[in-house]
């Protein structure tokens, strides 16, 4: 339940979207270990991943008051979701129920560091980096990607690339890939793999079904506005499109 008093630009009492988890030992027949790991109003998270070690990691936005808006922070477990840690507050300010860090992805990169991209609405993405698989995250700063205010979908490829799928500058009528081969210290250039002029394609899914064999869908497919829903699935591959992102523009 989304409740936001615009007088105070806070959000209310009610605003609510907690995070539970729940497991199954037994291939989904039973279910055990139901707990709430955060409560108050936390949206759609983009980042679910188990680690090289076995850890589980989720990266998800928070709303804090005093002002209003959004921090990320990541859940942890070592024991297949029977119990978790939270980190601490990635915390970039701003004010407003659209405003602060949200909606964070993630990826574990080659030296078993994590790197967090998060969505925020000053032009660009943010990265924060974690030394010890998500349990805190100390080296927090813009990152290279400009971006419209929408998330981004981070994945460690087979071939050890990063690739990420996401809007660009110009706004949500266009999905955009870049990839990255040094760890996301520096990116190809974005380039389209989807358009919807005078609509959208935004909130991205994103897996590698097999390797090189990148695909792809929106949770918002729209012909115009918010209006007329079409589907948008993707099949594509990794090599094309990495060609195509190192041609100079």
């Amino acid at each position: 339940h989304f409740s936001w008093d615009n007088s105070t630009n806070q959000p209310k009492d009610d605003c609510r979207l907690e995070v539970w988890a729940v497991r199954s030992l037994d291939g989904g027949a039973t279910w055990v270990d139901r707990q709430r790991l955060l409560d108050g109003y936390n949206p759609n998270f983009f980042g679910f991943l188990r680690t090289s070690s076995g850890r589980l990691v989720a990266t998800v936005p928070h709303i804090v008051r005093d002002p209003g808006r959004y921090a990320a922070c990541s859940l942890t477990s070592d024991d297949d979701g029977k119990t978790w840690r939270r980190s601490n507050l990635i915390d970039l300010g701003g004010h407003g129920h659209h405003s602060g860090a949200m909606e964070p992805t993630v990826a574990e990169l080659s030296n078993g560091r994590l790197l967090m991209l998060i969505r925020t609405h000053w032009g660009r993405f943010w990265e924060a980096l974690s030394d010890d698989g998500g349990l805190a995250w100390r080296t927090i700063r813009p990152s290279p990607i400009e971006s419209t205010s929408a998330p981004g979908y981070l994945l460690k490829l087979r071939s050890q690339r990063l690739a990420f799928v996401a809007n660009g500058k110009e706004g949500r009528q266009e999905l955009l890939l870049a990839f990255s081969e040094d760890d996301g210290k520096t990116w190809t250039r974005q380039v389209a793999i989807a358009r919807q002029k005078g609509g959208q394609l935004s909130y991205p899914y994103f897996m590698e079904r097999r390797p090189g064999e990148l695909w792809v869908i929106a949770g918002f497919a729209f012909q115009e506005g918010w209006k007329n829903p079409v589907p948008l699935r993707l099949k594509l591959s990794e090599e094309d499109f990495l060609r195509e992102a190192k041609k100079t523009p």
